[in-house]
């Protein structure tokens, strides 16, 4: 601790301060004080040193819980994820989830499966070795013989390891921007990307409906259907809907089906050949045949229980591995150490300083030669986006979720623009 022997202490001198070094300041102000006959502050075990260490010891945990309530309330400091996803919800950035392993496969038809159109249902899904992959949206394909053929499908021939999940019936209240919880509870992974709704609406001769997902509700028009998700600081996970101005608005009386797919993390990746000439189950449940019945396309000829043993998967490659959350303050202050180190690497009597902190930095630049905004100008040219201050500052915030490899893009830019520079000013 600093020698402070004032009672007026600078204002700053709080942070000198420990629970020892409060104690033996508070002792020795009333040692010294002359108009006081009192000596019990210095024996251990009286009430006043008790009540001192009292005091000492309160300040200092309060002192802790301040420092690192501060620390917690900018994004490069924050370790802790509730307040990273807080902090970075005040951007509208929406962290991203866990993610399913991914498989491609290719289908079969077998000879008793006719020649003509089919659609594999979403949701339908194929066992093998104790994985269970699922299709998360409708596959057409055509078969053209009677015979076993392979089948080209028109559209994405990936599965996406895990269960399909049916969430208890929600009962909206009506309300705009409603907002819906996902806490299937215990240790439940959800795939990030496949989380579906349907909605019965009581105002629309109560039919089913399926609410499509977007990135903004607040990109949609009054009457679409749609909602967004949020991966809260709970990791847990939110879907807003809208309020009949930015997308439709959940009515009171409405119905709200969730399905989601349940993913077993690490465990479900698989390798080549696990699945060879797997047959494929439809997903049916009492609730999800109803709500089949009315958003399903019936220009297209579904598989059905019965038609789809007929069909078969194979995969000759591995799966993708388990995806994690986003570590958004990890890569920021990884990516931006990283990016500091080469900018300083540059020598240019065009950078005066560079400095910052995780992925927020400024180059200082000599105005002299170039002004901050030319220089932001020229980086916009090649397609870097950057913001001047005070004429002399180029600040530089890339995105958290940014690679190395867009960084080392980043350098190369601005290394091209300082030795255009040099050139058109004679600096070499």
């Amino acid at each position: 601790m600093a020698n402070f022997t004032q009672f007026n202490l600078p204002t700053d001198a709080y942070a000198s301060f420990d629970a020892q070094s409060l104690r033996d300041l508070i002792i020795s102000r009333i040692n010294n004080d002359t108009t006081i006959n009192f000596t019990d502050q210095n024996f251990e075990g009286s009430n006043i040193s008790a009540l001192i260490d009292i005091i000492s010891y309160s300040y200092h945990t309060l002192l802790f819980y301040l420092n690192q309530t501060s620390s917690e309330s900018n994004f490069n400091d924050a370790e802790i994820y509730e307040n990273v996803n807080r902090i970075v919800k005040l951007i509208d950035y929406k962290p991203v989830g866990k993610q399913s392993s991914v498989l491609p496969i290719e289908i079969k038809g077998t000879s008793d499966l006719s020649a003509g159109y089919y659609t594999v249902p979403k949701f339908t899904f194929a066992s093998a070795g104790g994985k269970t992959f699922t299709f998360t949206q409708d596959l057409t394909f055509e078969k053209v013989t009677s015979e076993t053929e392979t089948i080209t499908a028109t559209g994405n021939q990936l599965l996406y390891e895990g269960t399909v999940e049916e969430y208890p019936i929600i009962n909206p209240i009506g309300e705009k921007f409603e907002t819906i919880s996902l806490v299937p509870g215990g240790d439940t992974i959800i795939d990030h990307f496949n989380i579906s709704v349907y909605i019965k609406e009581i105002n629309d001769q109560n039919k089913w409906y399926e609410w499509k997902r977007v990135p903004s509700i607040y990109l949609a028009n009054a009457n679409e259907r749609v909602f967004e998700i949020r991966y809260n600081e709970n990791k847990t996970y939110e879907l807003k809907f809208g309020n009949s101005v930015n997308g439709k608005k959940l009515a009171q009386g409405d119905q709200a089906a969730i399905y989601y797919l349940k993913s077993t993390g690490v465990n479900g990746k698989v390798t080549k050949s696990t699945f060879v000439d797997s047959s494929v189950n439809v997903y049916n449940t009492a609730q999800y045949d109803e709500i089949l019945a009315d958003v399903k396309d019936t220009s297209l000829n579904f598989l059905t229980i019965a038609t789809a043993i007929n069909v078969n998967i194979s995969n000759t490659e591995d799966s993708t591995d388990f995806g994690e959350e986003e570590k958004l303050v990890e890569n920021s202050m990884r990516q931006g150490t990283y990016f500091l180190e080469k900018l300083k690497e540059i020598t240019s009597p065009i950078i005066l300083e560079v400095r910052g902190s995780g992925l927020w930095i400024a180059l200082e630049i000599d105005k002299n030669i170039v002004a901050g905004r030319n220089f932001c100008e020229r980086l916009l040219r090649k397609g870097m986006i950057s913001k001047e201050t005070h004429d002399s500052t180029v600040r530089l915030a890339p995105p958290l979720v940014i690679k190395k490899r867009e960084i080392d893009t980043a350098l190369t830019i601005i290394r091209e623009i300082i030795s255009e520079i040099e050139i058109e000013y004679n600096l070499g």
